[in-house]
């Protein structure tokens, strides 16, 4: 009697078991928390247990370090999507993605218009920087919230902004910009 009963106990639980572990969360951004499954906050062990080596690392200076992973090639111009993780002391203080996939639970992506941003978080903080290259880029960060957007231009782009990047960084601190363009 027993026996069945430890039985029947499994039989139920393992269906839940794999149903909680089928979650596919890997591609869902949450302002101010994480990007897929690499958490503000993690240590630099954690994200290489959930990732595995990083296809290049750098020192950013002021305690920051940065771990880049690269995708498969996307389109005809050769872009990949990327990850990179910036990390404050060995710590995760913010995490950028290229790829279209990372969306937040509401829908928005770096394909979503700026007023659909605006719309959920707000009005953001805007900084702009310019490069001895003639690039630009835009930071269009909704810091207490812990999510911003980071828009590239190019020297001969005109007024054109192009959305390159969606940043979740700790709430209450602006995002950590690209400094060397």
């Amino acid at each position: 009697m027993k026996n069945s009963l430890y039985i029947a106990s499994a039989l139920v639980l393992i269906p839940t078991l794999a149903w909680s572990q089928d979650t596919d969360d890997s591609h869902t951004v949450q302002a101010g928390t994480r990007v897929g499954r690499i958490f503000i906050g993690d240590t630099k062990g954690a994200v290489a247990r959930r990732l595995g080596k990083p296809t290049r690392a750098f020192t950013l200076g002021s305690g920051l370090t940065s771990q880049l992973w690269r995708g498969k090639t996307v389109g005809d111009l050769g872009a990949r999507n990327t990850l990179e993780v910036v990390y404050r002391n060995g710590i995760v203080t913010q995490v950028e993605a290229t790829s279209l996939v990372f969306e937040t639970p509401g829908g928005l992506s770096l394909s979503s218009a700026r007023s659909k941003w605006e719309n959920t978080y707000g009005r953001p903080l805007v900084s702009t920087y310019n490069y001895r290259s003639g690039n630009r880029k835009r930071y269009i960060d909704w810091k207490a919230k812990g999510i911003a957007l980071e828009l590239v231009q190019g020297p001969d782009a005109g007024d054109e902004w192009t959305y390159q990047t969606l940043i979740v960084h700790k709430k209450g601190v602006a995002v950590v910009p690209d400094k060397n363009g």
